[in-house]
């Protein structure tokens, strides 16, 4: 009996230890500076120039969302350790996205396409200089959605439904609609139901991360979504269906809504990073990124 306790004893002090490494990474990140002036500059800004907008125009619906006056020589770092490199990036010329359009960004790799919707995101902040340059109204909820999915420890129908409100009235058979209309397979779907926890990222493929994704932001409903490369892990088929519920999602204000409620709610926009054929098709415009900076392509 004592050696059994002794084996306890020991089994937690190897799980404590197996947990320094994550708790040192934690207190590193809690303690590295914060952006929270530069996005409260950048708050300040919109909302003084929303108003402004709404006083002389009074359509808070049309204003647009716009990106002009950054700089021409931003310095990016990325890679660690002995494999950080750092580039050079024009985002010099001009971003105009009316409420209620899809866009695409597209360039070559490495020309700036993330870190701008980072940027717009709210995720990147360069210095003072910025906080005038990026405009979206004051009055739109943004999101920006990565290519690479992060997870938390829960349940899929959890991680589906991370930062929303429960009094927002999103049911359960909501969520598993707009599951089961992107694409979701029987695996996943009996994993939504099943409400059963796992370590999401190591339990499904690189495609069905970026499709849980996806599904997570329509969900949130959002006005303004910035979406990194949401097509580049998918096939033709999945592709073609994203696409069509963004497209639906911008046309509609949002997938499974009343109808008869479309003019009481606010346009959505989409924002897209992709160099797929399909997507600059159906897109209301498409803007290049190249080394000259940014123009409109179509």
């Amino acid at each position: 009996m004592v050696g059994g306790c002794w084996q306890d004893i020991s089994d937690v002090c190897f799980r404590v230890q197996g947990m320094l490494p994550s708790l040192v990474g934690i207190i590193t990140i809690m303690n590295m500076p914060t952006d929270y002036k530069l996005a409260a500059a950048s708050a300040a800004y919109c909302q003084q120039e929303t108003l402004r907008i709404v006083r002389k125009h009074g359509a808070i619906d049309r204003i647009p969302i716009v990106v002009k006056g950054l700089s021409d020589c931003f310095s990016v770092q990325t890679g660690k350790g002995a494999s950080q490199l750092h580039s050079r990036i024009n985002l010099s010329g001009v971003l105009e996205v009316s409420q209620g359009e899809l866009v695409c960004i597209t360039g070559a790799h490495g020309t700036g396409k993330t870190t701008l919707l980072k940027m717009l995101g709210g995720l990147h902040w360069r210095d003072q200089r910025c906080a005038d340059k990026i405009f979206i109204p004051s009055h739109i909820r943004s999101l920006f959605v990565r290519n690479l999915p992060q997870f938390l420890m829960g349940t899929l129908h959890d991680n589906l439904t991370l930062g929303i409100d429960e009094q927002d009235g999103k049911s359960d058979e909501y969520v598993s609609e707009i599951c089961k209309r992107i694409g979701f397979n029987g695996r996943l779907l009996d994993a939504l139901d099943s409400r059963v926890v796992l370590e999401w990222e190591s339990v499904l493929s690189r495609a069905e991360c970026q499709l849980v994704s996806i599904a997570r932001a329509l969900i949130a409903n959002v006005e303004f979504l910035v979406l990194d490369r949401p097509l580049e892990l998918l096939t033709a088929h999945d592709s073609s269906t994203v696409l069509s519920l963004l497209q639906e999602f911008v046309s509609q204000r949002g997938l499974q809504q009343d109808p008869d409620t479309l003019h009481l709610r606010r346009p959505r926009t989409c924002l897209i990073c992709s160099n797929n054929p399909l997507c600059h098709a159906i897109c209301h415009r498409t803007y290049e990124l190249t080394e000259k900076g940014l123009k409109q392509s179509r």
